[in-house]
């Protein structure tokens, strides 16, 4: 059984993609302006209060620019899935994953069901 998205379907979820691709690509653009704007000014050697909040602040950017670098190659993966025509499918059963599911997570992989794959 060959089971896959409509192309309707798919049109949505890359349009949805690519929003959320522009979204993180603005995000990651600020993380990295954050941490340009941290380096040009320096820190006061003598207030160890100071450094420690702007160590604090950039180990937080640097953190938030990881994660949006990493859910921005989620998206191009799941948009390649998209243009071959399997993306909504579990990797793990086969199975097309609930719309629900991609709505909310539009970037997964893996269903939340029994775990049984097509044909069994």
């Amino acid at each position: 059984m060959n089971q896959r998205l409509s192309d309707t379907d798919l049109a949505t979820f890359k349009e949805i993609l690519l929003k959320k691709k522009n979204h993180s690509e603005e995000q990651i653009k600020y993380y990295q302006d954050q941490l340009e704007s941290m380096a040009e000014n320096g820190r006061d050697e003598s207030n160890v209060l100071q450094n420690s909040n702007e160590y604090i602040n950039m180990e937080y950017t640097l953190l938030q620019l990881s994660r949006q670098k990493k859910h921005l190659s989620d998206i191009d993966q799941a948009l390649e899935r998209v243009a071959r025509k399997t993306f909504g499918l579990c990797t793990i059963t086969g199975n097309l994953i609930d719309k629900k599911r991609l709505m909310a997570v539009p970037t997964t992989t893996k269903s939340l069901s029994n775990g049984k794959k097509v044909g069994e």
